[in-house]
């Protein structure tokens, strides 16, 4: 079974039991379903596929939660990037795993779009922001946004041998690797 199949089975068992807590939100199966629909529907309308390279520098949120199910519902590939980073290693962590969209704090975006000598490798409209809108980036919110009435989660077709998950480790040599994982692992 893929990732989101996971979420759908139960959501039709219990869907108005609380499925996620964070801080002081929480979300329904219902709900959680509904937001997740809704931002698989929008980041496919940004143009976002099977196999392509998200990376996402968020905290534990239910912002990150949210991308991390659109994403598998999608095929995509998330690559969870450390926010705490220095600028010059997250770039650098974003060339290696060849992403071509990303998913991050509005200050952690901002700071990387502002500074030219960055060279920062994605462009504005693959970028997603989460907080204040940036010109020329989408925010997340908008996708959650997205009314969805003839959306069907689960039903993209892969595999659960997709890949889904880049984790990316140093190990004992300081070089960055990655290690990759499929939905069903």
């Amino acid at each position: 079974m893929k990732l989101i199949d996971y979420l759908i089975i139960n959501s039709r068992k219990s869907p108005n039991k609380i499925a996620i807590i964070c801080g002081k939100k929480s979300f329904t199966y219902t709900e959680l379903i509904e937001k997740i629909k809704n931002l698989s529907f929008g980041m496919q309308k940004m143009g976002i596929k099977k196999n392509d390279h998200i990376t996402v520098i968020l905290n534990n949120s239910f912002e990150f939660f949210f991308i991390l199910y659109a994403a598998a519902n999608i095929g995509a590939i998330v690559i969870p990037t450390n926010g705490t980073l220095n600028k010059k290693d997250l770039i650098n962590q974003i060339k290696l795993t060849d992403a071509k969209y990303i998913v991050c704090w509005h200050a952690i975006l901002k700071e990387f779009l502002n500074d030219k000598k960055a060279n920062f490798p994605i462009s504005k409209k693959n970028c997603i922001v989460v907080g204040n809108s940036i010109n020329g980036c989408t925010n997340f919110n908008k996708l959650l946004d997205y009314q969805t009435n003839n959306y069907a989660l689960g039903s993209n077709d892969f595999s659960e041998d997709t890949n889904f998950i880049f984790g990316l480790t140093s190990g004992s040599t300081s070089k960055p690797k990655a290690v990759v994982f499929s939905q069903k692992t």
